[in-house]
């Protein structure tokens, strides 16, 4: 029995690719930390003036609440069931893609990283692991569903 990361894991004809959960969880440890320090940056900078700048401390919250927010959206499962319908699951929402809605692929340039799904609308992110045999198989049978899908190398 292979692990639950090592290769391909089907349920009738449904591959399912997860990212281990502490990929997952230093991603976000990284983020709350980056924030924290931000934030001390900005209760720095609201310190020297007499009422500091509330249109700088604006757009600072702005950028961090629109990280997250964006951060959040990252998916960290991909299954592909029989009917070729893709579905990423991320904390703030789960996207059900045809093969036709997707575009283009942009893996990663590392061997770990994001991938983007360029759909008509928008893009859609999954953390990977180039490595990984469920997800080349996923990526194979999407182009195998769509002929038309670009695969971007950098």
């Amino acid at each position: 029995m292979r692990e639950r990361n090592r290769g391909p894991r089907e349920k009738g004809r449904v591959l399912s690719y997860s990212v281990p959960q502490v990929a997952v969880w230093g991603f976000y440890v990284f983020l709350l930390l980056w924030t924290c320090v931000s934030i001390g940056f900005i209760w720095a900078k609201g310190q020297e003036g007499p009422a500091g700048d509330f249109l700088w401390l604006g757009m600072i919250a702005f950028v961090l609440g629109f990280t997250w927010y964006f951060s959040l959206g990252i998916s960290y499962r991909a299954e592909l069931d029989p009917d070729g319908v893709l579905n990423l699951k991320s904390f703030r929402r789960v996207l059900l893609l045809s093969p036709a809605d997707i575009k283009q692929v942009e893996p990663p340039f590392l061997p770990w990283g994001f991938m983007r799904f360029k759909l008509e609308r928008e893009k859609a992110y999954i953390f990977c692991s180039l490595t990984n045999e469920t997800l080349r198989e996923i990526i194979k049978r999407i182009l195998e569903l769509n002929p038309e899908v670009k695969i971007k190398s950098r």
